[in-house]
């Protein structure tokens, strides 16, 4: 089965697109549904329209919590079963979200599919830094990034659009088979990217000590900061996106994603400096 694996040498672009396709899963499981939320608020019987916030919410809470587990666990037992592990979990809570039967159990099914894309988002990054390395790694990064950034201007108006010619709940159809397809391409052609001579054990007292030395490193925690005021103000807007562009969302969403996609680009620019900055400064010491 090895021989259908693909690698950064012979099918690089198959590559950079698939990492794109790990990248786009949380933009469009966030926007797809954006014009949806009222709609599916009333499916569930309810009126508040405050209420339908919780729909990103619960997504994010599950996105955030999950990350700091998938790390550690993928430098232990590699990139492949956890990228796997994730998909399979968000295939699985996206067909949750179609037969909830109450709006706390889908909630409580968004916040699952949160837990299973963050699975792809940390693998992103990883799997990238594991085939590549300087200028080719940032190369990589661009071609990512060009397609990603495609996801979050255009979902919006798909997700109207598929609203226009059949029920809200076909987002949902979507989704499951979004992360189906992904789920078997990974299977069939992404081989595993952790050398076996780089896997660590996956100790309490190991992962303990990693985390306060990235808490006491000075660019790491810059970053953070940064990165955090940067993604509430992004969130903010995102959460009440629906409700305020109710009358004129198109426009709204060309103009304003623009912007958000702007401090999102500048992001990732961060990200990938301060990422640099960090290997100079342990270089040096």
């Amino acid at each position: 089965m090895k021989k259908w694996y693909i690698s950064p040498q012979s099918n690089p672009l198959e590559l950079v697109f698939l990492l794109a396709m790990f990248t786009s899963i949380g933009a469009l499981t966030i926007d797809l549904q954006l014009p949806a939320m009222p709609l599916i608020l009333q499916s569930f019987g309810m009126n508040e329209a405050n209420l339908q916030q919780w729909i990103i919410t619960a997504y994010m809470l599950g996105f955030a919590v999950a990350q700091i587990f998938y790390g550690p666990i993928a430098d232990s037992v590699g990139r492949r079963p956890v990228l796997l592990f994730g998909l399979l979990l968000y295939t699985a809570a996206s067909l949750m979200c179609l037969f909830a039967e109450s709006y706390f159990w889908f909630l409580g099914a968004r916040a699952l599919q949160g837990v299973g894309a963050a699975a792809c988002r940390i693998m992103v990054n990883t799997i990238t830094r594991d085939f590549y390395a300087g200028n080719e790694m940032a190369k990589v990064t661009s071609l990512v990034m060009m397609i990603f950034i495609l996801v979050p201007v255009l979902a919006p108006s798909v997700g109207y659009f598929i609203m226009s010619i059949s029920a809200w709940q076909s987002i949902l159809y979507v989704y499951v088979g979004f992360g189906f397809v992904i789920l078997i391409w990974t299977l069939l052609r992404l081989p595993e990217s952790l050398d076996v001579k780089n896997k660590r054990p996956l100790k309490l007292k190991r992962i303990k000590l990693a985390f306060i030395r990235v808490i006491r490193e000075p660019v790491s925690m810059a970053f953070a900061v940064v990165s955090g005021i940067i993604f509430s103000g992004f969130m903010a807007y995102l959460n009440s996106a629906e409700q305020i562009s109710l009358y004129f969302w198109c426009d709204c969403f060309v103009f304003w994603g623009g912007r958000i996609l702007e401090c999102q680009n500048s992001n990732e620019i961060w990200c990938f400096a301060c990422n640099q900055m960090g290997h100079n400064y342990h270089g040096m010491r």
